[in-house]
C-alpha cells in the first residue's frame, strides 16, 4: 500500500494535540492503568503513526470524536477459543493510525484480539461513516481498487482450481466493487457478490456483475452456491464462530475460501512493521493454527491452509491441532520481528542464508 506517514514536526504536533489523553483512554476503558505492552514501541501515544497522513487525519480524528462522545462505543471482546481460560498478554496500546486501544494475546489459545472492540450494532455505522475514509491511501482510486481486486480474483481462482472439475456457483461475501468475481465469471462461474456499500456495488454492476446489497439473510431461500469467498472479512467479525457457522449450516455442500492477514506472514506482507499490521477495524488476528481451531469449532473441516493465510474448508469434523505453546510461539515471533526490523543488513543476511522462516517461526 502507498500513502505517506506523518513526516514533519508540524504534522506530528497536530497529531499529538488531537489524541485523547491517557487519562481519558483509561476512563473509557480503552486502555488499562498499569499495563505495559511486551513491545514498548507500542505504548500509547506513538510518536509517528505509520498509516496516518494528511489524507486521512481528519477521518481518524472524527472516529476518535465518535468514541469520546459515545456515538460509537467499544465493549469487551472475548476469545472464542479460550474455554474460559483468560491468560492475556498486552501486545500494543495503539494501532497503525495512532488510535488508542488494547491488542492482546491469549497465551492459552494463541489468538490475538482487539479488546475492547466496537459493539455489534455500531459496526454498520463505522463501516458506512468512518472505515473507508480512514483506510484511504495517497494512490487510492476506484480504478486501482478494481485492478487489485481483479488480480486477487485470479489468484483465488488458481488456488481453488484443483478442487473443482468444472465451474459452479460462487458467492463473494463483502465483495466491494465485485471485481474479484470477474475472473470467475469469465471462466464460466455463476457469480454473485454481496456487500453493504451501495456506491461500490453500483459501480461493479456497470460491468454486468450480479451484486446485491446486504448480507446472506437478504438472499433468497432458494439461493445456492458451490464456493463461498470470505476474503479479508472474518477478522472484522465480533463473533467469528457464529459468522462461520451460518455458512456451514445454510450451504453444507459448499467449499469455503477464507483469507485473512496471517500473523506469521507480517514480516513479508507488512515489511517487518508490526504496527502496520495492527488495525482498529480488525477484531482478531490469526495464525494458521488458530484459524483451523476456530473453523473446526464452527463445524468446518480443513482442506488446505498456509501461514499467509489462504485457506479452504468444507463442512465436516477436523482434528483440532494440539499446539501446547501457541501463545509463547507468537510472542517469540513478534519479538524477533521487532528486533530484526531495526537492522537492514541482518534481514538481508538471514534471508540470503535461507534461515528466515525457521528463525522467526520456530
Amino acid at each position: 500500500m502507498g500513502g505517506r506517514a506523518l513526516s514533519n514536526p508540524n504534522e506530528l504536533s497536530v497529531y499529538m494535540n488531537t489524541t485523547p489523553s491517557r487519562a481519558t483512554c483509561e476512563a473509557k476503558q480503552w486502555l488499562h492503568k498499569g499495563e505495559v505492552p511486551i513491545l514498548t514501541r507500542f505504548i500509547y501515544p506513538v510518536q509517528d503513526p505509520p498509516a496516518r497522513w494528511e489524507g486521512n487525519s481528519n477521518a481518524i480524528d472524527r472516529f476518535i470524536d465518535d468514541l469520546i462522545s459515545s456515538r460509537l462505543k467499544l465493549e469487551p471482546l472475548d476469545d472464542p477459543l479460550s474455554n474460559g481460560c483468560k491468560q492475556d498478554v498486552l501486545i500494543a496500546e495503539v494501532d497503525r493510525y495512532g488510535i488508542p486501544g488494547r491488542t492482546v494475546l491469549n497465551l492459552s489459545s494463541g489468538l490475538i484480539r482487539s479488546d475492547p472492540y466496537l459493539r455489534e450494532h455500531d459496526l454498520e455505522q463505522f463501516y458506512s461513516r468512518n472505515y473507508r475514509d480512514i483506510y484511504i491511501w495517497k494512490d487510492y482510486s476506484i480504478e486501482k481498487m478494481r485492478d487489485d481486486q481483479l488480480r486477487h480474483g485470479e489468484k483465488i481462482l488458481s488456488f481453488i482450481g484443483p478442487y473443482f472439475d468444472k465451474p459452479g456457483k460462487v458467492l463473494d461475501v463483502g465483495c466491494g466493487l465485485g471485481a474479484t468475481l470477474i475472473p470467475f465469471k469469465e471462466s464460466g462461474w455463476t457469480s454473485t457478490g454481496i456487500d453493504y456499500g451501495e456506491d461500490l456495488l453500483e459501480r461493479g454492476r456497470m460491468e454486468g456483475l450480479d451484486l446485491r446489497r446486504g448480507g446472506i439473510a437478504e438472499l433468497d431461500k432458494e439461493f445456492d452456491c458451490d464456493l463461498i469467498l470470505l476474503s479479508h472479512v472474518l477478522e472484522h467479525q465480533r463473533n467469528p464462530l457464529g459468522f462461520l457457522a451460518q455458512f456451514a449450516n445454510r450451504w453444507p455442500d459448499a467449499l469455503i475460501y477464507i483469507e485473512v492477514p496471517g500473523l506469521f506472514h507480517l514480516h513479508q506482507g507488512y515489511k517487518w512493521d508490526i504496527l502496520m499490521y495492527l488495525q482498529n477495524a480488525h477484531a482478531f488476528y490469526f495464525t494458521a493454527d488458530s484459524l483451523i481451531k476456530l473453523a473446526a469449532s464452527s463445524g468446518l473441516k480443513l482442506i488446505q491452509c498456509d501461514e499467509s493465510i489462504r485457506s479452504l474448508f468444507r463442512v465436516g469434523e477436523t482434528k483440532i491441532p494440539l499446539d501446547g505453546r501457541p501463545g509463547k510461539r507468537a510472542i517469540r515471533y513478534l519479538k524477533r520481528v521487532e528486533f530484526i526490523r531495526k537492522f537492514t543488513a541482518l534481514r538481508k543476511l538471514v534471508k540470503k542464508l535461507g534461515w528466515l522462516d525457521k528463525l522467526l517461526t520456530s
